[in-house]
């Protein structure tokens, strides 16, 4: 998951030369959803919904910035990539769920189309980290190559998947085996 921000920081004397801050931020997290799923066959088309919670575990996150100072005499500008801000964002976070798609069946083979929307639940901000403090101690790295405070944020998205699922293996009818016990029974009714 990642997002993006442009912001006019100052002005300067005059107006027209606004400082500018173009921030972005990749987050990657390992999400675990449960849901429920409704499912009708139409032919070869099964589409489906599904609502449901997903449990998500923030992995790393990273953010990348870019101040520009904007004077007369041209663009002053610095760059920083990679900065890691793990410590500013709750390990931990909840999400609704919800989606629809389709699976269109080519003999044993499927072709599957999804939209799903997630609504974050809580905020992924930690509390008191807005300013780089890390345990009540400055972080540097964080202060000086990270200029801007977070504001309150949950992580809302969006994702749209299209597959193909081609099955390892070719399931087979069972055909019913007797018990021995059954079978003899069946002898003696034949008899």
């Amino acid at each position: 998951k990642s997002f993006s921000g442009k912001t006019s920081l100052f002005a300067n004397d005059n107006a027209q030369f606004p400082d500018r801050l173009n921030y972005s931020e990749k987050q990657t997290w390992l999400d675990i959803p449960i849901y429920v799923r409704y499912q009708r066959t139409y032919g070869n088309w099964m589409p489906y919904v599904y609502l449901g919670y997903s449990a998500n575990l923030l992995l790393n996150a990273k953010a990348s910035t870019t101040f520009d100072n904007l004077e007369s005499t041209g663009t002053n500008s610095s760059e920083v990539n990679d900065v890691n801000i793990s410590s500013q964002r709750k390990l931990f976070s909840t999400a609704w769920l919800g989606g629809i798609g389709t699976r269109y069946r080519i003999g044993l083979r499927y072709i599957t189309l999804e939209a799903r929307y997630s609504g974050g639940m809580n905020n992924v901000l930690k509390e008191g980290n807005e300013y780089a403090l890390v345990d009540d101690v400055y972080n540097t790295d964080l202060l000086f190559k990270n200029p801007r405070v977070d504001s309150d944020f949950r992580m809302n998205h969006i994702s749209v998947m299209i597959g193909y699922v081609w099955p390892l293996y070719k399931p087979r009818r069972i055909e019913e085996k007797q018990s021995w016990l059954k079978s003899i029974f069946n002898k003696k009714e034949n008899e």
